[in-house]
């Protein structure tokens, strides 16, 4: 079953190509009606591509890419991301993955062109797997076998010059490419041809071998992400969230790592703009708030299902680090789930020493000043001397004393 939420646009049902594709303009995808559910765009990563200032891949399994030819780091999507000039790509050589499913996703911000060029590209003797665009629709071919049966197909329309995310998953029942646009929202488009066990090699980013030399992609790539299965519909939709993204909380009162906030705090956050209830974790402990979930709590699911965007967690300990996360559940049928992002401040300190006094009084009595009161005289082990030459004495009745701070 698919659902479209509340924004998605009335485009549904318009098919391509005699029928083969079916076309999906929606925001929200949901599966299973029946229970929480929730995104999961970890399991099974293989390369992850930041691409924020360099092309190391944090997903921890080493396929560091390389540029070649011109390119430069500019203001990505998420972060910093690498802009190509129709004449460069990014290659990431050693890669090596043979499995029965396969998920390729990016943003992108192109430029309108006549021609093509790629975007994510896989070319290997026993078989390819490509996303890349065309007049500003996206395509994506495979072979089917190791005989080399190739299916070609075209996926939703990509609209220049704004960033857009791509991906294109391919299992045993055929191959999904999506397309999200603020515009547009989450396109869809699926082709039931069957595919079997792919081993793809050599990854290019912003280029696919082919045609004499190759085709190359002008524009801005950043967030390349590759997975050894099909990811579902709603994970789909996290990968378009991003840090920050629409489902999600965001906002955070007090800011992220804010210090010295009162330990009556009462916390609060913009809503994410589907949600109709919260969850919130709170607690002093970074990876239990992290891993914590309505199945699982850990001890600090302080509330669930929420209806307000603030939460008051009552009297706070002084000079304590707390983090907080609020996931954001959508409402009846799908009840999905927005896992938040991990935010924390610490509370103010119980005391502030202070400095740069100045101490005046209306008289003293010789050597006694009033800076006798602040420059720490007499002060040992908490306790404080009873020395004369250790204190302020007045000279005369009355007396006042005045301290001016810096």
């Amino acid at each position: 079953m698919i659902a479209r939420s509340k924004i998605a646009g009335a485009r549904l049902g318009r098919n391509c190509r005699g029928g083969l594709f079916h076309f999906i303009s929606l925001v929200l995808l949901f599966g299973s009606p029946a229970g929480i559910i929730y995104a999961d765009i970890e399991s099974d990563l293989i390369g992850y591509w930041p691409l924020d200032g360099d092309a190391t891949d944090a997903s921890g399994n080493g396929f560091d890419g390389t540029v070649v030819g011109n390119a430069e780091w500019v203001m990505g999507m998420f972060g910093e991301g690498i802009r190509l000039d129709g004449s460069s790509r990014l290659e990431v050589p050693d890669f090596s993955l043979t499995t029965d499913a396969i998920t390729f996703s990016a943003w992108i911000n192109g430029w309108k062109v006549a021609d093509w060029g790629g975007i994510v590209s896989s070319r290997f003797p026993s078989a390819t797997e490509m996303i890349f665009g065309d007049n500003d629709t996206l395509h994506y071919v495979w072979n089917n076998d190791s005989s080399q049966t190739w299916s070609w197909s075209d996926g939703p329309s990509i609209p220049p010059d704004e960033w857009v995310m791509v991906a294109l998953k391919v299992e045993p029942s055929g191959a999904t490419a999506y397309v999200y646009s603020e515009a547009q929202g989450l396109q869809q488009g699926t082709n039931a041809i069957a595919h079997i066990e792919q081993t793809v090699g050599a990854l290019n980013f912003g280029w696919v071998d082919c045609c004499g030399g190759g085709r190359y992609f002008r524009g801005i790539i950043d967030e390349v992400r590759v997975y050894a299965r099909a990811l579902s519909d709603m994970d789909i939709v996290e990968l378009v969230n991003g840090p920050g993204g629409p489902g999600l909380a965001r906002g955070p009162q007090p800011e992220d790592e804010a210090i010295d906030i009162p330990r009556d705090v009462v916390l609060s956050w913009a809503p994410g703009e589907f949600a109709v209830a919260h969850n919130v974790y709170f607690g002093t402990a970074f990876d239990d708030v992290n891993d914590a979930s309505a199945a699982n709590p850990l001890g600090v699911l302080l509330s669930q299902g929420q209806g307000a965007n603030t939460y008051d967690p009552g009297a706070l300990e002084f000079e304590t680090t707390y983090s907080w996360r609020v996931d954001e559940v959508n409402g009846p049928p799908d009840l999905t789930v927005f896992k938040g992002d991990i935010w924390s401040f610490t509370v103010e300190p119980f005391s502030i020493p202070l400095t740069a006094i100045t101490a005046t009084a209306s008289s003293s009595f010789g050597a006694s000043g009033p800076e006798k009161s602040v420059d720490g005289s007499g002060l040992a082990d908490d306790l404080h001397g009873t020395s004369a030459a250790d204190m302020w004495i007045s000279g005369g009745i009355p007396a006042t004393i005045e301290y001016a701070f810096d």
